[in-house]
């Protein structure tokens, strides 16, 4: 037998990589391409006929039937359907997560800057093909492209001697949308989706591993076309410890090792013992492997282990080697995973075999190789997604930052530069002379302006913005593994898992509802008999009170002091009693007040079921969940800064006890499940969800300062609203008037000071306070005066207006 895997220093280990170069196929290539470009379909029929198919007929042989791909996906199998349909799934899921995160944000001088991200038109795919069929590599690019939202994917694959493309890529290029493929492979096909022919467009992006000649001519083109990287022969680093099972360790490297004699394999470990055994048992695979000549070259030629004498030595040797695929096979490996710095994968624990990578994980298989991974990372969407900066600036912050645009264009000689920034200067001077005003200014009213008629809606506290687009995307191709014809589990077992592990709380201390208000249902439910009042600082949430009415729970509120805080001694009083079920909305819809200190002080103190509802917590930068154990229950909600209203669902924290409590007035079966699905999509997303929350924060403090400048009273809080106090009982007016104009607040009925207004998008909070201008001017531009309630429901007449506000 050959002397496989070769035991070598640390020292020498780069030196086991076969020293491939395209230098040989250089000159070649230029004339195929050339060749190509010059005489088009022609030159892929005359080359194709040299290289893969002698018999091929003309360049009506180029093009696969489009039917052919529906028909090869029926003939594949249902088990092999099963297992594409399976890996596309994850595919798709992870490069969607991976879609890179549009950039805009507004200066407080109101100059908006932001990036674009535009996907490619156009992508092409090269399958290496002949004697070998590669779905796998297919579906790795094709879909990534997809999810980027490239419009036309089209596959170039050479066919073997008898013109035919294997069932199996026709099949995912079926499964995976692609919209043309062509028979056509080597240099050839690469200089076709480079510059075009009359039958292969051209491909904005060329993706896709391939032999030599593909090398060398994605080299060639690079620059007239954007390209993956140059890829080299498959290669893997085992790097294992005593714990590691001989067995897996032997089967991934001649996993590796039977892509191709040129592979490289190395084992990396503190164990000679370990280093004896891998080589035994590669004997005992080798004998029986279908593919032992090419895998005995590869491990006799290109494979390598080393002894180190600890794990950091290891990786220091694996971030010089950067090799393709990296597997971590000691104890204690993820906590070692970010010293990893140079590789295409990594492949972490016992059961993260790399051949799942190669097919079902999810993230693609197309990585860099020849330690290229010191600078170059994995093919992911974003590789078909082009950045395009934005640049808006306003008056204010042309007046601000231009004069230092004009001194560094000085610097470097370009008198023209600073000119052009200059002669704006002049003008904006002359106007600000003149009393013009900026369209753009720091209240940002001009700015995105709602369209006259459209409804603005303010009442609800919702989010402004829709979830971004492409969290939105992964959400809905997660619910392709929903099945449709199966209830919900009874008390929501993978979103309470998910929780699980985003808390670092046990399963058993959550309960899932539908939105806040079924939680609050479910825990006066479940604690009648046990409780015999419900309390809770008021204003506060509406629903307290209503639900408990529902429950046949008396509902006592204790009332604000003179100075609009929250009386304390009352509040512990209610808390002392054992038999009281507390409401603390923290921070407080709809006053926006934050107790969260005075929780943190008096809740763990309490003898009485307490409740703090959470809903804002988000906003306010921290949490009370450290407080949910006892008899002391936190409720959370996906509703405010995650953006999803629309799918109601909430979730409470406690104690295992309590819990159950909550379980015992809960129906079974009661989140859907792709409400489910969607939550736990949502807290991988949790960054790209909550970063309007920032963003918001600001507009709340721009528009209380606009509305205080109208003469209103405003408490901000920390929330997404504010609340406005009338004092004179005028807020169902206010409300009324502004509902005409389509704008829609919140008011309440036994409160007829408050008006709550949620913060809104840019302009939908400049329409408000244009309509509460107008009001403002039609009461004579005295202000909003609010001394006295004034009778009546509605009010029409300028003279009406007039008698309301004065």
């Amino acid at each position: 037998m050959k002397d496989i895997l070769k035991l070598v220093g640390s020292e020498g280990l780069c030196s086991v990589r076969p020293g491939i170069t395209t230098a040989g196929y250089d000159a070649m290539v230029r004339e195929i391409i050339a060749d190509v470009r010059l005489r088009g379909d022609e030159a892929l029929v005359e080359l194709t006929r040299k290289f893969d198919w002698p018999a091929m007929g003309g360049p009506k042989d180029i093009e696969v039937d489009p039917e052919e791909k529906e028909l090869a996906f029926k003939r594949i199998g249902q088990e092999d359907r099963k297992a594409m349909e399976l890996a596309a799934g994850n595919i798709t899921r992870f490069h969607l997560a991976a879609r890179p995160v549009p950039v805009s944000y507004v200066k407080e001088d109101g100059t908006r800057l932001g990036q674009m991200l535009i996907p490619l038109d156009t992508a092409g795919i090269y399958v290496p093909g002949g004697r070998a069929s590669y779905p796998s590599t297919l579906m790795m690019c094709a879909l990534a492209a997809k999810a980027a939202g490239v419009r036309t994917v089209t596959v170039c694959t050479p066919p073997d001697r008898d013109g035919k493309v294997s069932d199996a890529v026709l099949a995912a290029a079926y499964l995976c949308g692609a919209d043309r493929v062509f028979r056509t492979g080597g240099a050839q096909a690469v200089a076709a989706m480079a510059y075009s022919t009359k039958t292969v467009p051209r491909a904005d992006i060329i993706v896709g591993p391939g032999n030599a000649w593909v090398t060398a001519a994605k080299r060639a083109v690079m620059g007239d076309v954007r390209i993956d990287m140059l890829a080299g022969p498959s290669e893997l680093m085992v790097i294992a410890d005593e714990s590691a099972e001989p067995a897996f360790v032997a089967a991934d490297l001649l996993a590796q090792a039977e892509h191709d004699s040129l592979a490289c394999t190395v084992l990396v470990t503190t164990s000679e013992r370990l280093c004896l055994e891998v080589r035994k048992q590669l004997g005992i695979l080798l004998a029986t492997s279908p593919r032992r000549d090419i895998a005995s070259d590869s491990l006799s030629y290109y494979g390598a282990a080393v002894l180190v004498k600890d794990m950091d030595e290891a990786l220091v040797l694996a971030n010089g080697f950067a090799p393709e695929h990296l597997e971590l096979c000691f104890e204690g490996a993820s906590g070692m995973l970010l010293r990893v710095r140079s590789a295409g994968t990594v492949f972490v624990g016992r059961c993260s075999a790399e051949a799942m990578g190669d097919y079902v994980a999810g993230p693609s298989h197309v990585l860099p190789t020849m330690g290229t991974a010191q600078s170059f990372g994995t093919l992911s969407s974003a590789d078909f997604i082009k950045r395009i900066n934005t640049v808006e600036y306003s008056k204010a912050g042309l007046a601000e930052e231009g004069p230092a645009a004009v001194r560094l264009a000085k610097v470097e000689g370009l008198y023209g530069h600073a000119a052009s920034v200059a002669a704006r200067l002049k003008v904006l001077a002359a106007e600000e002379g003149s009393g013009g005003e900026d369209p753009q200014s720091a209240s940002g009213r001009a700015s995105g302006k709602v369209p006259e008629g459209a409804a603005v809606k303010l009442d609800a506290n919702e989010c402004y913005e829709d979830v971004p687009p492409g969290t939105k995307a992964l959400m809905l191709a997660s619910l392709a593994q929903v099945p449709f014809n199966r209830y919900p589990s009874e008390d929501s077992t993978e979103l309470r898992r998910a929780l699980s592990a985003y808390y670092g709380i046990s399963e058993d201390r959550f309960v899932v509802g539908v939105g806040s208000d079924e939680l609050i249902l479910s825990v006066m439910l479940g604690l009648r008999g046990l409780v015999d009042e419900v309390v809770a600082p008021g204003p506060t949430f509406s629903m307290y009170r209503r639900i408990a009415r529902m429950c046949g729970l008396p509902y006592r509120e204790i009332g604000l002091l003179e100075d609009g805080s929250l009386d304390e001694g009352k509040l512990e009083e209610a808390l002392a009693n054992g038999r009281n079920l507390v409401f603390l909305c923290v921070p407080n819809n709809p006053t926006g007040a934050n107790w969260q200190d005075l929780a943190s002080r008096l809740v763990p103190k309490s003898r009485a079921y307490v409740v703090i509802d959470q809903a804002y917590a988000e906003f306010c930068g921290s949490d009370l969940n450290g407080l949910a154990e006892g008899r002391t229950i936190v409720l959370r909600t996906f509703s405010k800064a995650r953006r999803l209203a629309g799918i109601r669902v909430g979730y409470s924290i406690s104690g295992p006890e309590a819990a159950k409590l909550i379980l015992a007035g809960k129906l079974p079966y009661n989140v859907p499940s792709i409400c489910e699905e969607i939550a736990v999509a949502a807290l991988s997303e949790e960054g790209r969800l909550r970063s309007y929350v920032g963003e918001n924060a600001e507009m709340r403090r721009k528009l209380a300062g606009s509305l205080r400048s109208l003469g209103l009273e405003v408490f901000e809080g920390d929330c997404n609203f504010v609340t406005v106090n009338t004092k004179g009982g005028l807020a169902s007016r206010i409300g009324g008037r502004l509902a005409e104009a389509g704008i829609l607040t919140r008011t309440f009925k036994d409160r007829p000071d408050i008006l709550r207004v949620t913060v809104g998008a840019e302009g939908e909070n400049a329409r408000l306070l244009e309509v509460l201008e107008g009001l403002k001017e039609e009461a004579g531009g005295s202000g909003f005066r609010t001394e006295g309630e004034v009778a009546g429901s509605t009010c029409g007449t300028a003279e009406e207006v007039r008698a309301e506000f004065d």
